[in-house]
C-alpha cells in the first residue's frame, strides 16, 4: 500500500525467489517505484533470459518496451 521500501525487504527475505519468476517480476516493479529502473531492467531480463516461456517473461518485455 504504497510501501515500497517495507515490500522490498519482505520480498527480498523470501527463499529461492531467484527460481520463481512470479515474485522476481514483483521484485522488479518494487524496485522501480522505489526508483532504482537499473536493477529493475537487471531482474526484468533474468526472467527473460530464464523462464523464456514464461508469461512473465512476456511481461517483462512489455515493460522494458514501454520504457
Amino acid at each position: 500500500l504504497g510501501n515500497y521500501d517495507l515490500a522490498h525487504q519482505n520480498i527480498s527475505a523470501i527463499s529461492d525467489r531467484e527460481n520463481n519468476p512470479e515474485i522476481l517480476f514483483l521484485e522488479s516493479l518494487i524496485v522501480r517505484n522505489c526508483g532504482d529502473t537499473n536493477q529493475s531492467n537487471l531482474i526484468l531480463n533474468l526472467i527473460i533470459k530464464e523462464y523464456s516461456n514464461n508469461d512473465y517473461a512476456n511481461y517483462a518485455k512489455d515493460i522494458l518496451i514501454d520504457e
